[in-house]
């Protein structure tokens, strides 16, 4: 699948957490949730959002809640 990965906000994940409170992130091993972002390979929800049309949170998706 194409990286088509595009958000903008990198403070708030797609399943709703708050980066900035991310321990990944304090540390620097995460660069937060959007476009150009580690996520893309290393986070099941990012392609995820990808093939359900790029929503921006999980809870805009018309298979939320998902297994």
């Amino acid at each position: 699948m194409k990286n088509e990965f595009c958000r903008t906000d990198g403070l708030f994940s797609l399943c709703g957490l708050n980066c900035g409170l991310c321990p990944m992130q304090i540390r620097g091993g995460c660069s937060g949730c959007f476009n150009g972002s580690t996520c893309y390979q290393s986070c099941p929800i990012a392609p995820c959002s990808v093939r359900h049309g790029n929503v921006d949170y999980c809870f805009e998706c018309p298979e939320y809640p998902c297994k």
